[in-house]
C-alpha cells in the first residue's frame, strides 16, 4: 500500500541520516504526485523548483517492490539532493 511504501522508505532515510529522514518527511507531506490517471507520464520524475522550495515528485505508484524502490525511494533521493544543494 501507499502508506506502506511511504513508511518504508522514511525509515531507510532516517535510518541513513536524520536529516535526510527529516526532509524526505517534509516532500512527503504534499510533494509527491503518486496517483496513476489517464494521461499522466509514466516513470518517475524530481522537479527542483528553485532556492527555498521543496521539489515535486511525479511517479506513478503500482503498488509493487518496484514502485517503491525504483521510483518513491529513488526521486526521494533526488529531491533531497536537491535540497541538500540549494
Amino acid at each position: 500500500e501507499w502508506s506502506e511504501a511511504k513508511a518504508v522508505v522514511l525509515r531507510a532515510m532516517r535510518k541513513f541520516s536524520p536529516a535526510f529522514g527529516h526532509i524526505a518527511k517534509k516532500i512527503q507531506d504534499g510533494h509527491i504526485d503518486a496517483l496513476p490517471r489517464d494521461g499522466k507520464e509514466g516513470g518517475g520524475f524530481c522537479m527542483p523548483v528553485g532556492s527555498g522550495i521543496l521539489p515535486y515528485i511525479l511517479i506513478n505508484y503500482a503498488d509493487d517492490l518496484d514502485s517503491v524502490v525504483s521510483l518513491l525511494a529513488h526521486e526521494t533521493g533526488h529531491a533531497i539532493h536537491d535540497t541538500l544543494c540549494d
